[in-house]
């Protein structure tokens, strides 16, 4: 597994990973619906 990195784990790239240190945080359009 060291060859080939069977053990690696993966992180999730954040706004500042894939834009720099100018990324801007902006807030999300994700709707949240409450139980009917």
């Amino acid at each position: 597994s060291d060859i080939t990195g069977r053990d690696y784990v993966l992180e999730p790239a954040t706004d500042v990973d894939m834009m720099g240190k100018d990324a801007v945080v902006k807030k999300t359009l994700e709707v949240v619906y409450d139980k009917v």
